[in-house]
């Protein structure tokens, strides 16, 4: 129905709505093109369509997914530009720092992240703004200043990231050389959260920095026990 809309019905003022709603319902995954390919006519044909800012964003958040940092970051771009009034405004300014700093832009994305938090005080997001400037400092070795993010999010106890966090404190830790404080951190991360994939992976974490401290039969029973419990 929505098809026979947009293809008989071109200048209907339903038009836009009938792609749109094709659109959405594509799994972007498995036909990208196709999905792109009906976005982009919402945003030849139909520019002042109330759907442009979303049929924009979709193919931005389509290609960061497919690791394609440099084509989303344009698209990202274009919708800061053309619909600062948009109620999506906010996530894609995020998904626009976030961008930088998959294509390790570190400076930018640090002042994109910081503008965030200045220009979006009161969003439920400013969690998200904080994990990543920690992941920045953790690429750029600042360990310290990484710790004092992740730390931030745990004394919140943000559901999302704390995890992560206690587990990014590991790493820090561990890529520091410091591998005692990491089976420590390894160990918080099993004991506050363990059914989250952060636990899995903090049980190999352990047996692989025991194995740095040379403490070898550690080693072997913490790859051991967690072998035995993380089979797959």
């Amino acid at each position: 129905l929505y098809r026979r809309v947009f293809d008989t019905y071109a200048d209907s003022e339903y038009a836009d709505d009938a792609l749109f709603a094709i659109a959405s319902r594509i799994d972007v995954e498995d036909q990208a093109d196709t999905a792109f390919a009906l976005y982009r006519r919402i945003l030849n044909d139909y520019p002042d369509s109330e759907h442009a800012p979303d049929a924009l964003n979709a193919i931005g958040v389509a290609l960061f997914q497919r690791e394609e940092y440099d084509r989303a970051l344009v698209l990202f771009d274009r919708f800061l530009r053309e619909y600062p009034s948009s109620p999506l405004y906010e996530d894609v300014s995020l998904s626009h720092a976030v961008c930088q700093l998959k294509r390790a832009a570190y400076d930018d994305a640090l002042a994109e992240l910081a503008k965030f938090s200045e220009d979006f005080p009161l969003t439920d997001k400013l969690p998200a703004a904080m994990f990543y400037r920690g992941v920045i400092f953790h690429e750029r070795q600042q360990f310290e200043s990484a710790r004092t993010q992740f730390r931030n999010l745990i004394e919140i106890a943000d559901p999302e990231y704390a995890a992560a966090s206690q587990f990014n404190i590991g790493q820090t830790y561990f890529d520091e050389r410091q591998f005692e404080q990491a089976i420590e951190a390894y160990e918080a991360v099993m004991e506050l959260y363990p059914d989250t994939s952060f636990a899995e992976e903090s049980a190999f974490r352990i047996g692989w920095a025991s194995e740095r401290l040379q403490e070898y039969e550690a080693a072997v029973d913490a790859l051991r026990a967690a072998i035995a419990k993380h089979p797959n």
